[in-house]
């Protein structure tokens, strides 16, 4: 099992009212009832926050040290075979004047 750490918050009474309904309801505690829906809350932000964070470093708007200071690793070699990728589609689009000038159009309308 996981260590645990304990973790205090203040709640509206409302809301504790809405808990007791929840536990009277489904016959599970409250206690249990709000672990259970953060760790589900925090795992898909965590998750949606992460694939961010891996499209920033992909396109450059994050550097390796910006993604290890977030995520305490650094990049994986997929990652870094990704980013290496992009930047070499975006070299090869310039490349081209056609394109080029599309860029230019495209980011004077937005």
């Amino acid at each position: 099992m996981d260590e645990t750490e304990q973790f205090n918050i203040r709640l509206s009474m409302s809301l504790i009212k809405d808990l007791d309904f929840i536990s009277r309801a489904t016959q599970i505690s409250k206690s249990e009832w709000v672990r259970y829906n953060v760790t589900e809350l925090v795992k898909t932000a965590k998750d949606k926050l992460l694939s961010e964070l891996e499209k920033s470093f992909i396109v450059g708007r994050k550097s390796a040290e910006e993604f290890r200071s977030v995520t305490n690793h650094a990049p994986s070699e997929e990652l870094i075979a990704r980013r290496n990728a992009y930047h070499k589609k975006m070299l090869d689009l310039v490349k081209d004047e056609a394109n080029r000038e599309f860029a230019k159009k495209a980011l004077l309308k937005s």
